[in-house]
C-alpha cells in the first residue's frame, strides 16, 4: 500500500477545472496514482478571519480559501491552492501575508491583495494540518498537525519547536493580543495555554465533555472563551483556569464564541443556530442578531469591533454590530447526502440533505440544473435507465421525480411511508424502493403503478441495488442481513452471510458476479453471487472507521471505499490489498461513482463538496 500525498495546482472559476480531461482507466495497476484533479461546488464553510485593517475576510472551506472584500461581498476570489479542503487561515499582523493550511499536508503563504502564492511550505507535522495562527508580534506562526502544534519562524519559515500534550487532534488555536500566550483547543475536550516565548505548557482547561472547536482571548489576555460540540460556550480565567461563565448551554452540537476587541461583549452561538451578543461580565443577553440553519462553528470580530462574522456549515454571515443588522451572506453547501451518475456519464446529480438537487455537466463541470424534490432528509438518488429523469428517496412517502431538461413529471410513485433507498433496473422500466419498516416496493417506471411488495427484512432496509445485467436485485438492512432476489421471478433466492454490523452501502461489480457491502463497523464484505453464501473477501479498514460508500471500477479490479474521516481507500479486489489512500474531503464520504470508461471517480461527502479523482 502506498499513501498518496500529491499537491496539484488547480484553477477555480466557480468550479475547479481539469474536469474535461481524459486519462488512463483506474485499475489495480494504475490506482496508486489516483489523486484529486478537480472540485465541484462551493463546499461547506469552516472558519473565517478578518484582515487587520478590516477590509478583507478570509474563509477556510472544504473548497479551499476564498477572500472577500468586506464592503462588497460577492463571489469572492479563490486563492490558487491545491485540491484539498482548507483547514485553517490566519493573517500576519501587518496584513501582508495570509497563511493557509489544508488536508493536502500543505501550508501556503499568500499575498492577500494580489492573491498570489508567495511560499509553498511542507512542514513535518504530527498529522494532517489543522488550524493556523499568526503571532500578533509577527515573530511566529503556528500550524497544528494531529495532536502536535508546530511553531515556525515567520521570517524564515524554519521550524522553531513542537508543542505536545493534547490527546486528540488540535482543532483551533489563537494567540493573545500581546503575543505572550498561545491557546489550543482539541478534539479530546481540553484547552491548553502555552507560553509563546518558550513553548512551555502553562495551563490546561477542563470542563467540556466533547471536542472543542473554537477558542479566543479577551483583548487584555486575562480571559478565554471556548465553544464545544457539547453545545456550550464557556469563559475561563487565563491565570487560574477557573470557569467564570457558561454563556451557552444547549443541545449537543458545535458552538462558538468570540470577545469583542473592547472586552465588554461576546458573540456566541450554539447548536440552535442563533447568533447572540451577550455581556462578557455577566452573561446577560444584549441582543439576538442572526439565525443560521445549523450549529455555529466560528465567530470573528474585526479589529474595531464594528463587524462580526458568524460561520456555520451552510454560510458565513456578516453583521454591523452598531446597528445589529445583517449586511451580507456568503452561501455554502452544508453537505451532500447522495450522488448519482447518468448512464452515459454526462451528468452528475448531487443531492443535499434538504432535498435540493444540483446537476453538473461532467465535461465542463458547470451546473446545468437545480431543483428540490421531496421532504428532507434526502437519502438516495438514481437516474432512470434512459438518463432523462432523476429520482430521489426522501422522508416523503413518494419518490421525488425531476427531469434533467427542467420539465416536470406527471408520474407518481407512492409507497405510503418514508423511503430509505432506491434502485433503477438497468434495462426494464422497473424501480425498486426500500422502506423504513423493512419492506420493498416495485413500481412500473412508466405508469407509476405498484407491481410488487414484500416485507422480509428484520430491520429497516438501508440499501438496494440491481446487477448491471438486470438478473439480480439485492437488499441490505441495518441488522446486516443481505438478500439476493431473482428479478425474473420476483422471489427471494438466497441470503448472503458474514456481515456482523449494519450495512450502509452495497454495489455490484460491472459483470454482476460480485457484490460489495460497506458496514457501519468499517468492514467491507465481498461475495461472489451464486457461489456460496460466505464472503469471498473481507476488507478491514484502519481504526474501525465507518464506511460511507463503496464503488467498483468498471474492470472490477478496484473497489473504492469512502470512510467517515474523509479518506478514500482503493483496494485490489483479488488480493484485498489496500493499493492507495488519499484525502480530498473533511467529512464522511456519502457517495462514490465511476465514469463508464473508468477514467474518473466522483466522490461526495458531508463537507458539501464533490471531488473528481483521476490517475496521474
Amino acid at each position: 500500500m502506498r499513501r498518496i500525498i500529491v499537491i496539484l495546482i488547480v484553477i477555480l472559476a466557480g468550479v475547479r477545472a481539469s474536469i474535461a480531461q481524459s486519462g488512463r482507466p483506474i485499475t489495480a495497476q494504475t490506482a496508486a496514482g489516483v489523486v484529486p484533479s478537480g472540485l465541484y461546488g462551493p463546499g461547506r464553510a469552516g472558519s473565517a478571519v478578518f484582515s487587520p485593517n478590516g477590509k478583507l475576510l478570509a474563509v477556510a472551506s472544504s473548497s479551499g480559501v476564498r477572500l472577500f472584500e468586506v464592503g462588497a461581498i460577492g463571489a469572492g476570489d479563490t486563492l490558487d491552492g491545491d485540491p484539498f479542503p482548507a483547514t485553517g487561515v490566519s493573517f500576519s499582523p501587518d496584513g501582508a501575508v495570509l497563511v493557509a493550511s489544508s488536508l493536502g499536508y500543505n501550508v501556503r503563504k499568500f499575498d492577500p491583495f494580489s492573491g498570489a502564492k508567495v511560499a509553498d511550505l511542507y512542514p513535518l507535522l504530527g498529522g494532517s494540518p489543522g488550524s493556523a495562527a499568526y503571532d500578533p508580534l509577527g515573530r511566529f506562526y503556528a500550524i497544528s498537525g494531529g495532536e502536535v502544534i508546530s511553531i515556525f519562524d515567520a521570517a524564515t519559515d524554519e521550524p522553531v519547536r513542537d508543542l505536545t500534550g493534547h490527546a486528540g487532534r488540535v482543532l483551533a488555536m489563537t494567540y493573545s493580543a500581546d503575543g505572550m500566550w498561545l491557546a489550543s483547543a482539541s478534539s479530546d475536550g481540553s484547552v491548553k495555554v502555552w507560553n509563546a516565548a518558550d513553548g512551555t505548557e502553562a495551563l490546561t482547561l477542563l470542563g467540556h465533555d466533547a471536542p472543542v472547536g473554537s477558542v479566543g482571548f479577551s483583548d487584555d489576555g486575562d480571559r478565554l472563551i471556548t465553544g464545544s460540540d457539547d453545545g456550550s460556550v464557556r469563559v475561563w480565567d487565563r491565570e487560574t483556569g477557573a470557569e467564570l461563565l457558561v454563556l451557552v448551554e444547549g443541545e449537543p452540537g458545535s458552538a462558538a464564541g468570540a470577545f469583542s476587541p473592547d472586552g465588554h461583549t461576546t458573540a456566541v452561538g450554539g447548536s440552535d443556530g442563533r447568533v447572540l451578543l451577550v455581556d462578557a461580565q455577566t452573561g446577560a443577553q444584549i441582543a439576538e442578531i442572526g439565525q443560521h440553519d445549523g450549529p455555529l462553528l466560528n465567530m470573528a470580530f474585526n479589529a474595531d469591533g464594528s463587524l462580526l462574522a458568524s460561520v456555520s456549515r451552510e454560510r458565513v454571515t456578516l453583521y454591523d454590530v452598531r446597528t445589529l443588522q445583517e449586511i451580507g451572506r456568503i452561501a455554502y453547501v452544508p453537505a451532500i447526502a447522495a450522488i448519482a451518475l447518468s448512464p452515459d456519464g454526462m451528468l452528475l446529480a448531487a443531492g443535499e440533505p434538504s432535498g435540493h438537487i444540483r446537476l453538473y455537466d461532467t465535461l465542463t463541470g458547470k451546473e446545468s440544473a437545480n431543483f428540490a424534490l421531496g421532504l428532507p432528509p434526502l437519502r438516495d438518488l438514481a437516474f432512470s435507465a434512459d438518463g432523462s429523469t432523476v429520482l430521489a428517496a426522501t422522508a416523503d412517502s413518494r419518490l421525488g421525480v425531476g427531469r434533467v431538461d427542467g420539465t416536470t413529471s406527471s408520474v407518481e410513485y407512492d409507497a405510503g411511508q418514508s423511503i430509505t433507498a432506491l434502485a433503477v433496473h438497468p434495462v426494464d422500466p422497473v424501480i425498486n424502493a426500500a422502506l423504513a419498516d423493512g419492506s420493498l416496493y416495485w413500481w412500473d417506471a412508466v405508469s407509476g403503478s405498484q407491481t410488487g411488495a414484500v416485507n422480509t427484512h428484520p430491520a429497516p432496509v438501508t440499501a438496494v441495488a440491481f446487477s448491471p445485467d438486470g438478473q439480480w436485485m439485492t437488499s441490505a438492512d441495518a441488522s446486516g442481513a443481505v438478500f439476493v432476489w431473482s428479478v425474473e421471478t420476483g422471489e427471494w433466492d438466497h441470503l448472503l452471510e458474514g456481515a456482523d454490523a449494519g450495512i450502509v452501502n452495497i454495489a455490484f461489480s460491472a459483470d454482476g458476479r460480485r457484490l460489495a457491502a460497506g458496514q457501519q463497523n468499517g468492514f467491507v464484505r465481498i461475495w461472489r453471487i451464486g457461489q456460496g453464501e460466505a464472503p469471498e473477501l473481507t476488507l478491514e479498514p484502519p481504526d474501525g472507521r465507518v464506511v460511507g460508500a463503496v464503488a467498483w471500477s468498471p474492470d472490477g479490479s478496484v473497489l473504492a471505499v469512502g470512510l467517515s474521516d474523509g479518506e478514500l481507500a482503493l483496494y485490489n479486489t483479488v488480493t484485498g490489498e489496500r493499493i492507495a489512500s488519499s484525502w480530498g474531503h473533511i467529512g464522511m464520504l456519502t457517495g462514490l461513482a465511476f465514469s463508464p470508461d473508468g477514467t474518473t471517480l466522483y466522490s461526495s461527502a458531508d463537507d458539501g463538496l464533490l471531488v473528481v479523482w483521476r490517475t496521474l
